[in-house]
């Protein structure tokens, strides 16, 4: 017969407290330590510039629109939300004509935030400001302009073209704003253009949200810093749609029908939320504004902060980690590391081709930066 020794409750407990304390130091190497260098093997790529402007013939650039388009042959399509134009140009620069001016007619435009390109080839601006959709094609040359029904899903904050009459449109929430107890979400809603039906729908988190104070009353807010909902791109090649959810080592793909067909898994170590972060946030949103952020702050901050997908499927995502460079972790098809691409630490990058990057390096100046191939 087998037997069994019997342990002193005492020594127990004290092994039970040792295995705890082991474990926790464990998950400090993986969190803190491995944070650091979990990308030390990665080549480091720092694209060249190709060229910088604070102007586009005799336009002087006030407030650039935060994606641009790169059009098969080179040129770029590019908006400026404050002059209310939408500039073709060329990789040099130079300026070939205004696509759209400001205005509320035909064609014309207030609010030139994020251009984008679907995987048919054709270009869509949403305006908010005008509450349209034009569409233009692959020339940069106005096809049509529409105009979608109300929906009482929130605010209508982007539009993705995925078929040839299938679009999806993204509602952003607001309860949350003046109900701290709501959570701010987006709903991705299919809209059937030629019907004028809606259809699936799928809702997901959205960036944690701090209200900003009067007394008693809730007078604006802002997001919760190193957290985060979601990041969302669609495909260039097939109009798949990505989500990564902002703390998940996972993006998940789903088909125009809105339905899970796959994910793509990986390893990232977060980053501890340390006293400098906190110190830098409470220096510049004050005192009250952080007695809001303080106690929604995350312990560790978001993965990554943005998401985009080149033409060959890689993901790139902006690394919170502290850096004095903006920190780009690209990785293939599979979630497999290829590289880290350092930019500007302001700057944001705005396209992503074969034929070169764009980047919004402050409200007035844009640059076209040498393409990277892997």
């Amino acid at each position: 017969m087998r037997s069994y020794k019997v342990i002193p409750l005492s020594i127990l407990a004290s092994c039970l407290l040792s295995a705890l304390l082991l474990q926790s130091c464990a998950q400090e190497v993986d969190t803190d330590e491995w944070s650091e260098r979990q990308f030390d093997e990665l080549p480091v790529i720092l694209p060249e510039p190709l060229f910088i402007s604070d102007q586009f013939g005799e336009n002087y650039l006030t407030h650039l629109s935060y994606t641009t388009v790169a059009l098969d042959n080179g040129r770029v399509l590019v908006g400026d939300r404050e002059l209310n134009k939408l500039f073709l140009i060329s990789a040099e620069g130079k300026l070939f004509e205004v696509v759209a001016r400001g205005g509320r007619g035909p064609g014309e435009i207030q609010d030139a935030i994020r251009p984008k390109k679907s995987a048919d080839g054709s270009i869509l601006l949403y305006d908010a400001m005008n509450a349209k959709l034009l569409s233009f094609d692959e020339q940069a040359a106005l096809v049509y302009e529409y105009t979608f029904p109300q929906n009482n899903s929130g605010i209508l904050n982007d539009v993705y073209k995925l078929s040839e009459s299938i679009y999806l449109l993204a509602y952003r929430s607001t309860e949350h704003i003046f109900n701290p107890d709501a959570a701010p979400e987006t709903r991705l809603i299919l809209y059937d253009k030629s019907t004028g039906e809606f259809g699936n729908q799928l809702v997901l988190p959205d960036d944690p949200y701090a209200p900003m104070y009067f007394g008693d009353q809730i007078v604006g807010g802002r997001r919760v810093p190193f957290d985060g909902g979601h990041h969302l791109s669609i495909s260039k090649t097939n109009g798949d749609i990505f989500v990564m959810l902002a703390h998940e080592n996972r993006i998940t793909r789903f088909n125009a029908q809105l339905d899970t067909v796959a994910s793509v898994t990986f390893k990232l170590y977060p980053e501890r939320i340390n006293h400098e972060d906190r110190e830098a946030i409470r220096e510049e949103d004050g005192d009250e504004m952080w007695k809001s952020i303080e106690p929604l702050l995350p312990a560790y901050k978001a993965l990554a902060d943005n998401m985009k997908i080149d033409y060959h499927g890689n993901f790139w995502l902006r690394l919170n980690h502290r850096s004095a460079m903006q920190r780009w972790l690209v990785l293939s098809p599979d979630g497999e590391r290829k590289a880290m691409v350092h930019l500007p630490e302001e700057a944001m990058l705005t396209h992503i081709s074969d034929h070169h990057l764009g980047l919004r390096l402050d409200h007035h100046a844009f640059g076209l930066f040498k393409p990277i191939r892997f």
